[in-house]
């Protein structure tokens, strides 16, 4: 990184501000890309770094780390919409059902209630 941050550093004391050479912006363009991608994955290692500190600390104080998660495991790829489908039974792999059965009445009862028992305003609603 210094490397690169020296060269860009000669590079602009030997270049005339008012140059028209486009050759020459272009190299000092391109260094100054340079640096900027080495200074962002130096930035990210850092980043990495300072988070394993602190899961560190974390621990050390009995305190639990940061958890680690397995990587989903990517989805079949198909190329079209049949394929996806299944072609021969749509329900197959499911479970049935239980049938329910319908219940015939075959008996009908009138319960009768004491009125004294029920709650003021209980009204009735029919059968």
């Amino acid at each position: 990184m210094t490397s690169t941050y020296n060269a860009i550093k000669d590079k602009l004391k030997d270049t005339v501000t008012t140059t028209n050479d486009i050759e020459e912006l272009r190299t000092i363009c391109h260094l100054l890309l340079n640096m900027v991608e080495e200074l962002a994955e130096s930035n990210r290692k850092l980043t990495l770094e300072i988070q394993d500190l602190r899961d560190e600390v974390n621990l050390l104080k009995g305190e639990k780390g940061k958890p680690k998660f397995k990587p989903k495991a990517p989805p079949d790829n198909h190329s079209s919409e049949d394929e996806r489908k299944p072609t021969d039974n749509p329900d197959k792999g499911r479970k049935p059902k239980g049938k329910k059965h319908k219940i015939t009445v075959t008996r009908k009862s009138v319960c009768p209630v004491d009125k004294s028992q029920l709650p003021v305003d209980a009204i009735f609603k029919g059968y």
